[in-house]
C-alpha cells in the first residue's frame, strides 16, 4: 500500500528503484516543490506596492499577535490570551505614533546626514 503523503503522480512513484534514479527523482520532486512555491513567492507581495495596505495590515496583525503570545507566556497573571491581544490593540496607535516618524523622518535624516 503506498503512502497517502506522495502524490501518485510525482516523479519518486517514477522512479526505476535504482538508488541514483530514486535521488534524480526525489531532486526533481524537490525542484518542482520549489517552482510551485515560487509561483507565489513574495515577490509581488512584498515589492509591489498594489500589496501595500494588505502587508501593512499583516505586519500589525503579526505585530499583535506575537506581542500577546510573549506577554502570554511571560506575564504570571491568569489573563486569557484573547485579553492580551486587545491590550496590544489598543495599543497600536502609540506603537504607530512612535514608529512612522522613527522610521521615516529620524532614521533617514541620521543615517543619511553623513
Amino acid at each position: 500500500m503506498k503512502s497517502r503523503s506522495l502524490q501518485i503522480d510525482s516523479p519518486w512513484w517514477k522512479s526505476p528503484g535504482t538508488i541514483p534514479d530514486a535521488l534524480k527523482a526525489w531532486g526533481e520532486m524537490f525542484i518542482m516543490k520549489q517552482k510551485a512555491l515560487d509561483a507565489f513567492l513574495l515577490n509581488d507581495f512584498v515589492f509591489s506596492p498594489r500589496y501595500r495596505l494588505a502587508r501593512h495590515g499583516l505586519y500589525w496583525l503579526l505585530h499583535i499577535t506575537i506581542w500577546s503570545v510573549f506577554w502570554l507566556i511571560m506575564d504570571s497573571a491568569s489573563i486569557s490570551f484573547w485579553r492580551y491581544m486587545l491590550n496590544m490593540t489598543i495599543w497600536v496607535p502609540a506603537f504607530m505614533l512612535f514608529g512612522y516618524p522613527l522610521a521615516f523622518w529620524a532614521g533617514p535624516r541620521l543615517l543619511f546626514n553623513g
